[in-house]
């Protein structure tokens, strides 16, 4: 059970760096009036855990199981970067794009922090 545990870690890693990126659009300030606005993007952990199960169901069933893990990590970052995405001003759009991308690589140790 345990290897087969840490076998599916990585999911969780990579639903960790995009949920608290969901969260984290609440420090967004208004470039133009200098308040915030990131109030308006407020999201709940069961908003993150739609997305998450919506991930599992849909992604494509394979085998062996590292070819699956890939396959839910890859529609976790896409479901939940449309599912923010729609909601998202257009200046902020970018921003959480740069953020979800570099936090991704910061995890990887592509680039350090």
């Amino acid at each position: 059970i345990n290897e087969k545990r840490e076998q599916f870690r990585p999911i969780a890693t990579r639903g960790s760096i995009m949920y608290f990126n969901m969260v984290d659009m609440t420090n967004v300030v208004n470039p133009i009036t200098a308040q915030p606005s990131g109030w308006m993007y407020n999201c709940s952990l069961i908003q993150f855990q739609e997305q998450f199960d919506i991930s599992i169901r849909n992604s494509e069933k394979c085998q062996p199981t590292s070819k699956r893990v890939d396959k839910i990590i890859h529609f976790l970052t896409y479901q939940v970067y449309r599912y923010m995405n729609r909601g998202l001003f257009e200046r902020d759009k970018m921003m959480f794009k740069l953020i979800v991308t570099m936090k991704i690589m910061v995890v990887a140790g592509q680039l350090t922090s």
